[in-house]
């Protein structure tokens, strides 16, 4: 009676998989990866908050150049900032992932029939028959985007219900006015050929403004980083923070030195959420000769992956560096320097091509990675 019971339950349990494995292997059946982490209604304000943590640190991080570009002071004394080119875009890069599995056996048993039919007191016949069916499919949508560098957080006739602004500049005007009583000229990218006098209480303010202490007036929603040491801090105080480590070895006194100093040429952040959820099934049956038992498991894994870059003066050299493919600009008195194509690569700079400033050249053929 057991096989009778075995057998047939067997068989729709094989059935049931086979239909519904067919069904989500099916290429007319895909998977919107917009869910659990981040669901397709909450990428838009994701995507701001991205937007204006960059826009405060690039703003943050202007001034802070542009005080130690006019500072006499020592490099050790200036404020520490990324040398961050404002003619370069900054890649930012939204990963939505989903991964779907419907397995059989499960993860933890063995899904099977076995008979066993006694001959005699010596001998025994014994039938095992063990099926697998398992089947994956991956989903996968990407957001490639362009952030310019030269963004900045404020301009004239900016208006506090405009949804592209990160703040409400009228009201820091209104709120703080010995903060913002020059809100403008902090936020706005200077003219050509004029030069914006910037003094510590400014880059105090846009730091205050970075670390959320201007919280009300705020139209995004921060991002925090954990395990800083102001615990947690938002993505742009971090990126202001996370400076300091490369300052003490990109920093240098003298032009003579800069040949020992590591250059800052690009930064690259990836931040991923993940989840997984599933569900496993067993069904076991135990007779004197027969026996069966199956079990299949069905889950879902979704990952969430944002990254973004910080793209300096040098960064064009960063990838060329890794094939060999960068020169430096020597003195023309150098052996090893090529000062005809240094002079060709400043006049392309000039150009208002980026990159703005170089110490160095591409070497030509460019090299091509082989594919792996």
């Amino acid at each position: 009676m057991g096989a009778v019971v075995g057998i047939p339950s067997k068989a729709v349990i094989v059935c049931a998989l086979g239909i519904f494995g067919s069904g989500c292997t099916s290429v007319n059946l895909l998977h919107d990866p917009q869910f659990i982490t981040l669901p397709r209604d909450e990428i838009p304000d994701f995507l701001k908050s991205v937007r204006c943590e960059l826009i405060t640190f690039y703003t943050a991080n202007a001034a802070r150049q542009q005080y130690a570009s006019l500072s006499k002071a020592s490099p050790e004394r200036k404020p520490v900032f990324f040398d961050l080119s404002d003619r370069l875009y900054g890649p930012v890069v939204l990963d939505l992932k989903v991964v779907d599995a419907l397995g059989m056996p499960g993860a933890s048993t063995v899904s099977s029939l076995d008979y066993k039919h006694v001959l005699n007191a010596t001998h025994s016949l014994a039938w095992h028959l063990a099926p697998v069916a398992n089947t994956q499919n991956t989903y996968e949508l990407i957001y490639n985007f362009l952030i310019r560098q030269d963004a900045r957080l404020f301009k004239v006739g900016d208006r506090d219900d405009d949804e592209i602004m990160c703040y409400k500049k009228n009201y820091l005007e209104t709120a703080y006015p010995l903060d913002f009583r020059e809100v403008v000229k902090l936020g706005s990218p200077p003219k050509p050929k004029t030069v914006i006098s910037i003094n510590r209480e400014d880059i105090e303010v846009l730091d205050r403004l970075a670390h959320g202490y201007y919280s009300d007036a705020e139209r995004f929603r921060r991002i925090t980083v954990a395990g800083t040491n102001a615990s947690p801090a938002p993505l742009a105080a971090w990126l202001l923070e996370n400076n300091k480590a490369l300052w003490m070895n990109s920093i240098a006194s003298h032009s003579e030195e800069e040949a020992r100093a590591l250059i800052a040429g690009q930064e690259n952040f990836t931040f991923t959420v993940q989840f997984t959820g599933g569900l496993e099934a067993r069904y076991t049956l135990t007779g004197p000769i027969p026996s069966a038992a199956a079990d299949f498991n069905i889950n879902a894994q979704q990952s969430s992956m944002i990254s973004f870059g910080l793209n300096g003066p040098e960064a064009v050299f960063t990838s060329a560096a890794k094939l060999g493919g960068a020169g430096i600009c020597k003195k023309l008195n150098d052996r090893g320097s090529d000062p005809s194509k240094c002079k060709d690569f400043k006049e392309f700079i000039k150009s208002g091509s980026p990159p703005q400033k170089s110490r160095g050249y591409l070497i030509e053929p460019f090299a091509i990675p082989l594919p792996q």
